[in-house]
């Protein structure tokens, strides 16, 4: 009797990033919020708000890329440089082969967060040293769950690649 090999179809996920101490990492000068950051100096700044490019090869798959932004409802730091009520959460969206698709969603977490309106907002980092990271909200279809980590990076990485030339 032949059996169906098991395979993710559908995942809602969230990755949480955030700087690693006690010598695990070399970027002793990192901050967790960084990729934030960039994501938003890539987005706003290099595309003007939204990218989209297609057969970008991705890790030796051909897929279309698409950045765009949107608001959070996390009220910006007394330190963050916007001008802005809310911060901006980013994506970056993977439509590979077939029917292989993955958006990650690109949030800033720090301590304290609250609405505009004053509201406070969990921390996902509570239980490590951690005071800022963020977090990367991914919904997928047809990509193993292992996958995923390592194609948010590629995919951010091919989006940056593809707006340099």
């Amino acid at each position: 009797m032949t059996q169906v090999e098991p395979a993710t179809h559908e995942l809602d996920a969230w990755l949480y990033y955030g700087p690693v101490d006690g010598g695990q990492s070399q970027a002793t000068d990192y901050d967790g919020i960084d990729f934030y950051y960039a994501s938003a100096d890539l987005c706003i700044n290099e595309c003007d708000g939204f990218h989209e490019i297609e057969g970008v090869d991705v890790d030796g798959e051909s897929a279309d890329l698409r950045l765009n932004y949107s608001g959070s409802g996390i009220a910006p730091r007394a330190s963050d440089p916007i001008d802005a009520d809310t911060l901006y959460e980013f994506d970056f969206h993977f439509d590979g082969e077939g029917e292989r698709k993955a958006n990650f969603n690109v949030s800033p977490r720090f301590e304290m967060m609250h609405t505009p309106s004053g509201e406070s907002l969990s921390f996902p980092f509570h239980h490590t040293p951690a005071d800022s990271g963020v977090t990367v909200h991914v919904e997928s279809s047809n990509i193993a769950v292992d996958r995923l980590p390592e194609l948010a990076c590629i995919t951010a990485i091919s989006t940056v690649h593809s707006t340099a030339g």
